[in-house]
């Protein structure tokens, strides 16, 4: 989510940690996101969307789209 969350909102990976990390502003975007108390560093958010395959985000989307259907949010 936070790796979605960044590219819907064309943030850098420093601007998008430096958000979650702040008290106040962030503090929504954690309960969201399902952070309580650790982040993911630059590094670990690079890595993990480095991993990310063209085959395993269809596989995300597919999902996602379901959960968006099953929620009501799609006709």
């Amino acid at each position: 989510l936070l790796s979605l969350y960044r590219r819907e909102r064309n943030l850098s990976r420093h601007e998008v940690l430096r958000q979650l990390r702040h008290q106040d502003e962030g503090r929504d975007l954690r309960r969201h996101l399902g952070f309580d108390q650790a982040f993911p560093s630059e590094s670990g958010l690079r890595y993990f969307e480095g991993q990310i395959t063209p085959e395993l985000q269809q596989e995300i989307n597919a999902l996602q789209i379901d959960l968006l259907y099953q929620a009501g949010l799609l006709p």
